[in-house]
């Protein structure tokens, strides 16, 4: 199984997202030393348009609960417990938790929690 490793990164100082092209990971080493920049790492997966998915989007996703309701949520990529997630905000009243990243509708990236926090 090949998969595929990309990073991006966010530095504070300069405002802006900016994709890392690696090469090796001793170029990684000298990036994260000499920067204030937040490392991201791509999902391995895409939203429904062809966006890459990194850690630390905000994405939209539907699903359907056991009872047949669908429902729609957002939140943030996160890594936790060695598996990718969705750390929900408010959820039809309920509070934020975390949600499996397998959710039945292709999710929709729509921003990011750097550049949006409007959408935390």
């Amino acid at each position: 199984m090949n998969r595929l490793i990309k990073f991006r990164a966010w530095s504070d100082k300069q405002t802006m997202v900016y994709d890392i092209d690696l090469n090796g990971f001793q170029y990684l080493n000298t990036f994260l030393k000499s920067t204030d920049s937040v490392l991201m790492q791509f999902t391995g997966l895409i939203d429904r348009n062809g966006v890459q998915i990194y850690e630390g989007d905000v994405i939209k996703c539907k699903d359907i609960t056991m009872e047949g309701q669908e429902l729609t949520y957002s939140g943030v990529v996160c890594f936790e417990d060695g598996w990718y997630s969705i750390e929900t905000f408010v959820v039809d009243g309920y509070p934020s938790c975390f949600i499996p990243f397998n959710t039945g509708d292709l999710p929709l990236v729509i921003g990011n929690k750097f550049e949006n926090p409007e959408l935390l």
